[in-house]
């Protein structure tokens, strides 16, 4: 009888160990890694819509107390948790087969949050900077103006996460010659974001479907990885 079946038989039983498996960090990062990331890297960053999914749903109301509220909607939830699941079926994340209820432990996600920060890409030149094309204008930085997402399921997660990290670029680059990559990185991204968020909104008003929302979903959230790696560089100079 190997591990699993052991585990599963001693649930079953009302035994404790069902109640201690947890996984470790190594594995929580195998797991929760972004795409693209090798399986065996032990310090590859984590997916950060993954962790929030997690924190959401660890019904721990410390963890899940600054994430927006469209992102604690019962579509986001929902949509998030499929998104996990089909993770953890994966054989090269999930080898141990771990259920969503052991990862979904508090305990786990605060783990997983810390992993987070800890495996935040390594700066590199120019990480994230925009076509030069979209970055000629060197005028200081309009400030993001978010506003509620909740109306844009899942989406708005990914928006607010976007403008949240934008907002704090534009703050960084304030101090900033008009010519540094993170200045012109800052008005591409408030000039993106402003845009997607009027295009979410129209999408929502008109009724549009799922699949237009997630392909603004997944624009917002390519720009907020972008931000993140821009803003690991500056804060290293």
């Amino acid at each position: 009888m190997n591990r699993i079946l052991i585990l599963s038989a001693a649930c079953a039983l009302g035994l404790s160990a069902c109640a201690t498996r947890a996984p470790s960090d190594a594995q929580l990062t195998q797991l929760l890694r972004r795409d693209g990331a090798a399986a065996t890297d032990a310090n590859a960053p984590l997916d950060a819509a993954a962790v929030s999914c997690l924190r959401v749903w660890s019904d721990d109301a410390e963890l899940a107390k600054d994430l927006p509220t469209g992102a604690r909607g019962d579509d986001a939830k929902n949509k998030c948790r499929l998104r996990l699941d089909g993770w953890l079926a994966d054989a090269t994340r999930n080898p141990e087969k771990f259920a969503f209820k052991e990862v979904s432990a508090p305990p786990v996600v605060r783990r997983a949050v810390a992993l987070l920060a800890a495996h935040a890409p390594a700066a590199t030149s120019d990480p994230g900077e925009p076509p030069a094309a979209l970055t000629n204008a060197l005028r200081a930085p309009e400030p993001v103006r978010g506003g509620p997402v909740d109306q844009f399921g899942s989406a708005g997660f990914d928006l607010k996460r976007a403008e949240d990290l934008c907002q704090q670029a534009q703050q960084l680059a304030a101090a900033q010659g008009p010519e540094s990559s993170l200045r012109r990185f800052a008005n591409y991204c408030g000039r993106s974001l402003r845009q997607l968020r009027a295009s979410m909104k129209t999408f929502s008003n008109r009724g549009g479907n799922l699949e237009q929302m997630d392909r603004l979903g997944g624009e917002a959230r390519k720009l907020a990885d972008v931000a993140e790696q821009a803003l690991a560089e500056a804060q290293q100079k």
